[in-house]
């Protein structure tokens, strides 16, 4: 969006999402979730190099009542631009 002076977000399309779970996710408790853009192909430098993509690491934690976090799934997606600006 920065780059391109958008005022929204692109459509997109979750291309690929492969996620490890580690620990069952408990009801009624307060959850985590932190996401790390890893990297962003732009394609503007490559002709017929496919569609703009983020690449994004994921985590989900458990909020444990006496402080810290218990780490619940990992996640890695990659999300393609799909086409014109999201209607918000």
């Amino acid at each position: 969006m920065d780059r391109s002076g958008l005022p929204r977000p692109p459509l997109t399309l979750t291309s690929e999402l492969l996620i490890n779970y580690r620990e069952p996710t408990p009801p009624n408790e307060d959850l985590i979730v932190r996401s790390k853009i890893v990297r962003v192909k732009d394609n503007a430098e490559k002709v017929g190099s496919g569609k703009p993509s983020v690449h994004v690491d994921l985590s989900l934690h458990q909020a444990k009542p006496e402080g810290g976090e218990k780490l619940l799934a990992t996640a890695t997606g990659i999300f393609k631009k799909l086409g014109a600006l999201r209607a918000l």
